[in-house]
């Protein structure tokens, strides 16, 4: 056998005490020489076993017992010499004391009748002691041997031993009820079916006791230590024999109904240490448990295990268990330590209650810690290398609650089950990197820290209710270990995330999706920090995942607080049908990978996505900051700035909207080049807006309504309306160089209350487009610019337009219709109005100070009527196939009043080429995340 404890004592020839070094049992020391009178008690009588003609003293003992019990007095004593005696019933106050439990030998049954007092001191018996109700046993240094049938000590009144030794092949100790055993230093050895048993109504205390080796018998087996009255133990060791228990239900203490009370106690090489069961209760305080092959403490049946104290170790080669409760057991402990192997640690069944405090739990082969349809409490805990799996039917039937727990080398799986997390931190987990996932289960997080290469945090189904979250994806140790999660996903599942920061995830910061649900998830996210995506760099998964810092799919999202930075795709993506309102959204550098599969810059909205964002910020965004593709988007208090260029792709585009429906308020944007709004088809609805360094592009049939709008610097044109657009601009401000307005391919545009100041080019155009401007100024466009051009069959209406420094001429149309009511052109360098093919019309007008003719037509007739053509290089002029037709027009100053030009003509003023809208390809179907698809239900 191993040594009971590191003193070296094997629970046989020697005793460990608490505290005290390996103390031998006496057991030799036997004389055969006469008895020396004055070492014994007076008035003893003595026997030998065999002698003849004896009087009871010590030089002429008697032969036999039954002699001396005859003389003795009461309270007397009797002297045993080596031999062997017929085992008496002791029926008065009497002591039997022989010289060593070895040699001095009772034979038979011995029984403390009724009110008797029988004390046996250093002697053996080889059959049982019965200690009858009202009756009085002490015991020292009594060995019981070669009882097959019953229990070696019986006790139904009152025992008191030291040095006690059972030794098998029979039941050892059995209290009844009514009795009461007090046991010091007492050895249970090799004996059948209990070590010690203590009835309902029974009551034992022991101190420094040993129960080894018991084996198991025909009936279920009650336990080394069997309570199922009341027992207290200090200094308690039970050590059993793997092999001989094998298959069988071998328990060190078992309590079934009873209370036990231990103290500094030691199991090992059993099945199960302490169990309590059909409401026995269990304090157990300073134990060790080693090589269990199944629990170190196991509660069951409605039973309680409570303590402080404890180390169950499973470090034998048998492999080991830690703690299990199921079908209403209940375990309490403090300070509990847990190494093991192979076999899970902590096993909590259906309908069982478990709370642990300052608890160590360390496995080196990365075994499981389940919970089952159970409640539990793990408080300042420490998990290492282990795998917590919480399974539940309901989550209302299990729940667990982890109070300042620490996991390292692993991670925690919940499914049904009801978890509240507070100030937990999960450290790389092992193998799949799973470091918190929760199936259709409650979740409550509480200041949680994960760091994993895989699964950071998850709740697929269920309820998330997530406060101050911290995710550092950790490198992916080899290929054959994929990146599978995001930082925070919530799959299925309602709640509230809120303080979520996430640091180099894979895949996802945070993704929030519908899979299997019914019904789209309703999640509310606020102050969440995402810093640094990556993609998979393995391609593991045929999804082929993009990568974005947070991902809604198919499900109903609000947001209050976010902030992306370093993600080579979208900052924020709404897809499949998802729904976001937000609050206070900035992303900064996203989309930084060249690569177009990685997607479309800062903020994406695509497939039937809708999303409603106030107070968004996007910068170094790649490409686009924007875009809305097929969706719905309103964004209110928007800032769009420093949007990179594309290697190889279409300039950058601050807004891009791909169908769908588009509303902006509060909007300012700043590209470098390009347009900072394009819209190609659906509808776009603008208020408020300030752009820099771009303007507007509408294509694709696009309905459009612009109001308080400035535009500054940028490319020509500022406003682009084209492919049939149909555009509705009001109090519109274009300065600083920026361009003018255009409109082409069918386009309809409808302008109102608009400056437009040093434009870049001219100031106003259609190409084979209609354009209606009410209180309209157009100031110095480009030098060889018009303010205003009707091109290419276009039709141009200007009411309440005011023309100034207008380049090649203030308004000019070319085979198209150009209408003025209340128009002032003046100081131009060309002609005042020019018209070449088509028509023109000028009502209540005054051209004045241009250089050029005030009007000038040909092939077309220009129609004038209530104006003023004042200080021109003529009133009109018109060359072959043109006239001028006035009607109360005064013409003061001019340099030439009216010309017919036949030959040599000033050049009327060439049209602007066509514009070319910039044209986006629409995006393709946004990949799913990894975990799409159609998995089988184990997989799921």
């Amino acid at each position: 056998l191993p040594p009971v404890d590191a003193r070296g004592c094997d629970g046989v020839d020697g005793l460990p005490a608490a505290g005290e070094a390996c103390r031998p049992l006496p057991v030799d020391g036997c004389s055969e020489g006469p008895f020396e009178a004055d070492a014994w008690p007076v008035g003893t009588v003595f026997v030998r076993a065999g002698a003849a003609d004896g009087n009871g003293s010590a030089e002429r003992p008697f032969g036999t017992l039954e002699a001396a019990l005859a003389v003795v007095g009461r309270g007397g004593t009797v002297g045993l010499g080596p031999g062997r005696y017929a085992a008496p019933t002791l029926n008065d106050a009497v002591t039997l004391q022989g010289r060593c439990a070895r040699d001095v030998v009772l034979e038979g049954a011995l029984t403390a009748a009724l009110a008797s007092e029988v004390t046996l001191i250093d002697l053996g018996v080889e059959g049982t002691i019965d200690v009858e109700a009202d009756a009085l046993a002490m015991l020292e240094r009594v060995q019981l041997t070669n009882v097959t049938d019953r229990p070696a000590l019986r006790v139904g009144g009152v025992a008191r031993a030291t040095a006690l030794r059972v030794l098998g092949p029979g039941e050892g100790v059995r209290v009844v009820p009514g009795g009461r055993l007090d046991c010091a230093g007492c050895v249970v050895h090799g004996t059948a079916e209990t070590g010690i048993q203590i009835d309902p109504g029974a009551e034992a205390t022991l101190e420094d006791a040993v129960v080894l080796l018991v084996a198991p018998g025909e009936r279920p087996f009650r336990g080394f230590v069997h309570v199922a009255g009341s027992l207290h133990a200090r200094g308690l060791t039970v050590l059993g024999s793997l092999g001989q228990h094998f298959g069988r239900d071998v328990v060190a203490v078992k309590s079934v109904g009873g209370e036990a009370t231990l103290d500094h106690v030691r199991v090992a090489s059993i099945r199960t240490g302490l169990l309590a069961e059909e409401g026995g209760d269990i304090i157990a305080t300073d134990l060790v448990a080693s090589r269990m092959s199944t629990s170190g403490v196991q509660a069951q049946s409605g039973g309680t295990v409570r303590g402080a104290r404890w180390r169950i170790d499973g470090s034998g080669d048998s492999g080991s268990g830690g703690i299990t409760t199921f079908r209403g057991g209940r375990v309490v402990a403090e300070q509990v330590d847990i190494r093991f192997e192979r076999q899970p640690l902590f096993l909590a069944g259906p309908a069982s209650s478990t709370s642990l405090r300052d608890t160590r739990l360390d496995s080196s082969r990365h075994a499981d810690f389940v919970v089952d349809g159970a409640d539990l409490v793990l408080q300042r805990a420490r998990i290492i290398e282990v795998s917590p799996v919480v399974l539940g039917r309901d989550p209302t039937e299990t729940s667990i609650r982890f109070e300042d727990v620490e996991l390292l080398g692993a991670g925690l799986s919940l499914w049904r089950a009801e978890a509240r997390i507070t100030r937990v931190s999960i450290d790389h987990p092992f193998e799949d990197g799973i470091g918190l996932i929760a199936g259709d289960s409650v979740l409550r997080l509480r200041d949680v820290f994960v760091r994993s290469s895989g699964v950071t945090v998850r709740a697929s189904g269920g309820s998330i209710d997530a406060d101050g979250v911290t995710v550092v994806a950790s490198p992916v140790a080899a290929p054959q270990t994929p990146p599978y999660g995001a930082g925070v996903e919530v799959i299925d599942a309602d709640g509230e995330v809120a303080h979520v920061a996430t640091t180099g995830t894979w895949h996802y910061g945070v993704a929030v999706a519908r899979w299997e649900a019914e019904a789209a998830p309703q999640v509310r996210l606020s102050d969440i920090r995402v810093q640094g995506v990556r993609p998979d760099p393995y391609g593991f998964f045929v999804n082929d995942p993009k990568p974005a810092g947070v991902r809604v799919l198919d499900a109903s999202v609000s947001v209050d607080r976010l902030s992306v930075t370093d993600v080579p795709g979208p900052g924020l993506l709404v897809s499949r049908g998802g729904s976001l309102t937000a609050r206070r959204v900035a992303l900064h550098d996203t989309g930084t990978e060249q690569d177009d599969d990685f997607g479309r810059g800062g903020l994406v909205v695509t497939e039937a996505g809708r999303a409603s964002i106030e107070d968004l910020d996007v910068r170094r965004a790649l490409g686009f900051g924007v875009t809305v593709d097929g969706s719905d988007l309103t964004l209110a208090r928007a800032h769009v700035s420093d949007v990179l260029p594309r290697a190889d792709g279409p300039p950058p585009t601050a807004v891009l909207s791909l169908g769908g429906q588009l509303d902006l308020a509060g909007l300012a944007l700043a590209t470098d080049g390009g347009a900072a709004l394009v819209a190609q088809g659906g509808t776009l609805t603008l208020a408020d807006g300030a752009l820099r360094g771009g303007g507007i592009a509408t294509v694709g049939e696009a309905s459009v309504d612009v109001e308080r709008v400035a535009v500054r610097g940028g490319e020509s044109p500022s406003l682009l309306a084209a492919d049939g657009s149909q555009v509705s601009v009001r109090n519109l401000l274009l300065a600083d160089a920026a361009g003018g307005i255009a409109a082409a391919s069918a386009a309809e545009v409808t302008l109102e209350d608009a400056v437009i100041d040093h434009p870049a080019g001219p100031g106003l155009t259609a190409h084979a487009a209609n354009v209606t401007a009410r209180n309209v100024a157009v100031t110095a466009p480009a030098e060889d610019a018009a303010c205003a051009w009707a091109t290419d069959r276009a039709g141009v209406t200007l009411e309440g337009a005011r023309l100034g420094q207008c380049g090649a001429a203030g308004v000019a149309t070319l085979n198209s219709t150009l209408v003025a009511t209340d128009v002032l052109i003046e100081a131009g360098a060309g002609h005042g109005a020019a018209c070449d093919g088509g028509e023109l019309s000028l009502t209540t007008f005054r051209v004045e100070r241009n250089a050029g003719a005030g009007v000038v037509a040909r092939d077309c007739e220009a129609t004038l009527t209530d104006g003023w053509l004042v200080a021109n290089g003529a009133a009109w002029t018109t060359h072959p196939g043109g006239a001028a037709r006035a009607d109360d027009v005064a013409r003061r100053g001019n340099e030439v009043d009216t010309a017919e030009c036949l030959e040599a003509c000033d050049p009327l003023p060439s049209p602007p080429a066509a514009p070319t809208p910039p044209l986006v390809e629409p995006l393709e179907r946004w990949p799913p995340p990894p975990w799409f698809g159609v998995p089988d239900e184990d997989e799921k």
